[in-house]
């Protein structure tokens, strides 16, 4: 799903872009047939930092010297810019309870876009295991290490694949990818 698509985030100056690296490879791996690298991470991490220009929080302002991080929010609104027409955002229990101010901000700024209200499905509290999560086939945008990254993930039948805008990414002993899970979720279709 991913093997055209190659591209890396930054590793010095602004080394925040995974959202709009993993979005990126999603849009990539959505069009048919897909063209090798298209779209460019950069370009997409600008769109999504675009909807972030009234944000306060430090660590997601365009102001933050490394970089804003992708909220969930606006991953959503330059996924739909790009073709995607369904969103489920899922949080879990464990992830709500220990951001809570960042959930009511997300759902404020979901809220705010009439036309995506209707679009996007929020799950909060979940209980489930990423494994559980990726029960339906379509397109998923993971937060990982402890919140700090996002990667994309797409399911088609049984294969479940992975791809990491910082690299490689960690794996077992049987060669499968392993993912630290942070908490929230997004399913593109």
């Amino acid at each position: 799903m991913f093997s055209k698509y190659t591209c890396k985030q930054p590793d010095t100056g602004n080394v925040n872009q995974c959202g709009g690296y993993a979005l990126a490879a999603l849009i990539h791996a959505s069009r048919t047939p897909p063209c090798d690298n298209q779209p460019n991470g950069s370009d997409i991490y600008n769109q999504v930092i675009a909807f972030q220009n009234d944000c306060d929080i430090p660590l997601f302002s365009p102001k933050n010297q490394k970089g804003a991080r992708s909220l969930p929010s606006s991953l959503i609104k330059t996924a739909k810019e790009n073709g995607f027409t369904r969103y489920k955002l899922t949080v879990t229990k464990a992830y709500g309870q220990k951001h809570p101010e960042l959930i009511t901000s997300e759902k404020g700024r979901l809220n705010k876009e009439v036309e995506i209200t209707k679009e996007v499905e929020i799950t909060e509290d979940s209980e489930k295991t990423l494994d559980q999560l990726l029960k339906k086939d379509g397109y998923y945008l993971v937060l990982v290490n402890d919140g700090n990254h996002w990667i994309a993930m797409g399911k088609r039948g049984e294969s479940v694949y992975l791809y990491d805008p910082g690299g490689a990414g960690d794996v077992d002993e049987a060669g499968k990818p392993t993912i630290n899970f942070s908490g929230v979720i997004i399913r593109l279709n």
